[in-house]
């Protein structure tokens, strides 16, 4: 296990002043990585597995799960320790679901880093973020396989909620991230254990989503390995499981908007190749959600349960 030491600064306290000069300094000059960043996103397009849409039809799933998963997302990052004045980095933001709320707990003395690798995403977190008037906010398009490669200011919290589930080699992202912290510094990451959901009129669907994933070369059930990829990296983790439970309306508008993803991004197509799906099939699952009812808000849906999430504080 890695041991973060309490090391002694070589850097005298500065006055809350000359606090925020430093760190403008420093996030000017942070600035002009952006550009390499964005750049290695660009030659290294091949390496993308995201399977689901970007922009805003991705964006709207994207507010929709998050409706049901944010209330245990926050308890997340209040167990990890987020608080005013930290710098923290939200890694694969997306539309940017999480990014408000971390800005508003780090306050003016704070700043966020709100990176992905889809500039669709980026564009409608920056467009949300407009009105706001959020000054402690920057957005950034990269690549998150390349983190270890910049040299950036370190942060004291990062925060990662269903990125590695789209990764195959999700142990050099973790790589990345713990050196983007500082001593003493905490990760609070999220995975699903998607074989956990219950699909109980449609048969087969949750074992094609492995199927695919498996031969794509990332791993769905991501959760399951996650307290054990950051102890493999050197860290010292504390584990939580929850089971969010969506309203009819968010079972059914997140997994419709899913399924349409994955069918706009060729996801089925591999299945079909494989000879593990028939087009029927797919269309028969896209009726059956269709036909699932999304008029009682305060009940649980009875054809769907979400995925347990696995909740990881590593130091």
């Amino acid at each position: 296990m890695l041991k973060f030491f309490n090391c002694a600064r070589t850097i005298l306290p500065l006055s809350r002043k000359k606090q925020s000069i430093r760190n403008l300094i420093l996030w000017g000059a942070f600035a002009l990585t952006i550009h390499s960043v964005h750049a290695m996103n660009t030659e290294d397009k091949e390496r993308d597995t995201y399977v689901l849409q970007t922009g805003k039809k991705g964006a709207e799933r994207l507010t929709e799960q998050n409706e049901f998963l944010k209330p245990f997302s926050i308890q997340h990052l209040k167990n990890a320790g987020l608080s005013k004045g930290q710098i923290v980095w939200d890694i694969g933001c997306g539309n940017g679901a999480m990014t408000e709320y971390l800005a508003e707990m780090v306050g003016e003395t704070g700043h966020v880093y709100a990176m992905d690798k889809s500039k669709e995403q980026l564009d409608i977190a920056r467009k949300n973020f407009e009105s706001k008037g959020f000054k402690n906010v920057t957005f950034i398009q990269g690549d998150a396989q390349s983190l270890e490669n910049l040299s950036i200011p370190s942060a004291d919290l990062v925060y990662i909620r269903f990125l590695l589930l789209h990764v195959p080699k999700p142990e050099e992202i973790i790589k990345g991230v713990k050196k983007l912290l500082k001593p003493g510094g905490v990760v609070a990451a999220q995975e699903p254990v998607m074989s956990s959901a219950i699909y109980n009129d449609l048969p087969e669907y949750k074992e094609t989503l492995t199927v695919v994933s498996t031969k794509l070369g990332f791993d769905f059930d991501i959760g399951k390995k996650l307290p054990t990829l950051y102890q493999d990296a050197g860290f010292n983790c504390t584990v939580e499981e929850h089971l969010p439970v969506p309203t009819p309306r968010q079972a059914k508008g997140v997994n419709l908007k899913g399924l349409n993803e994955l069918k706009a991004k060729g996801f089925f197509k591999v299945a079909i190749q494989l000879g593990h799906l028939k087009q029927e099939q797919l269309d028969e699952w896209e009726r059956t959600i269709n036909s699932w009812s999304d008029t009682e808000e305060g009940d649980t849906a009875p054809y769907y349960t979400s995925p347990i999430n696995v909740y990881v504080v590593a130091k």
